[in-house]
């Protein structure tokens, strides 16, 4: 059984996915980030992500009262720390975040 249609498109494809379901998150050009669009600023931002091989999940979790945004690496790789540092500087202004989780590729 397969459940992947085309490897090398999965990851892109798993994203046009997440943006049908909730249209509510915006997504971070050149990034596998997205926050929720409805995040107001005056609070501490929960962050997560990883890298995007069996479990890009996190993106799931982005909502109210859950994480503010998410940010995924390639299959099997972390974010690199410039797309976590795009993907942060979208989401707030302030000098502080809570980040769960990422593991970082140095780039």
């Amino acid at each position: 059984m397969q459940i992947i249609n085309e490897p090398q498109n999965a990851l892109s494809q798993a994203t046009q996915g997440i943006q049908w379901a909730y249209p509510n998150l915006t997504w971070v050009p050149n990034t596998f980030g997205c926050y929720d669009s409805n995040f107001q600023d005056d609070q501490i931002p929960l962050i997560a992500g990883g890298g995007s091989g069996h479990d890009p999940a996190h993106w799931g979790y982005v909502g109210p009262g859950m994480l503010t945004a998410a940010i995924m690496g390639t299959v099997f790789q972390p974010p690199t720390s410039q797309e976590i540092v795009k993907v942060t500087k979208q989401v707030t202004r302030q000098r502080r975040v809570f980040f769960i989780a990422l593991f970082v590729k140095l780039s």
